[in-house]
């Protein structure tokens, strides 16, 4: 079953502003949800954002 958390906490996990979780979802890269009044993300969706961000790649 898939966790929710709250933006804030998505935001700590990733280092980045929550400005930075509404783009990624503005771009398509995750979708946030409603709980009751809150907005959460997907644990795992997050999970997977931060590992791409850790890859090494070329810089362009």
């Amino acid at each position: 079953m898939d966790e929710y958390i709250s933006l804030e906490e998505a935001a700590q996990i990733c280092n980045v502003t929550r400005a930075a979780i509404y783009r990624w979802q503005k771009n398509g890269r995750i979708t946030l949800y409603k709980k009751g009044s809150r907005t959460v993300v997907k644990r795992s969706d997050i999970e997977e954002i931060k590992k791409e961000n850790e890859e090494i790649r070329p810089f362009k």
